[in-house]
């Protein structure tokens, strides 16, 4: 344990994505993936407990706000697409 310790000590963030709610991933789109249920928000509590930045990319908009409410904003990089001007001044 102590060498994976050691080894981690070097990785600064992680990135997440969660498998998509689509068997055919090539289809997918961002409302197919979940970043705010309850196995990422636990990475995203984990990363942070143990000193690291999270990335994620991708995110539907309406989970942003659950995701920063569950766990904060700081250390939480969020990257989300509205297709509206309004959308996006929105969110």
């Amino acid at each position: 344990m102590a060498s994976q310790q050691a080894s981690l000590k070097h990785i600064h963030a992680i990135q997440w994505t969660p498998l998509p709610r689509v068997k055919d991933i090539s289809r997918a789109t961002p409302k197919d993936f979940d970043f705010a249920d309850e196995m990422s928000l636990d990475v995203y509590r984990r990363a942070k407990a143990a000193g690291k930045k999270v990335a994620i990319f991708h995110v539907d908009p309406p989970q942003v706000e659950k995701i920063y409410n569950a766990v904060g904003s700081d250390g939480i990089f969020v990257l989300a697409e509205s297709p509206t001007r309004k959308g996006a001044d929105e969110l």
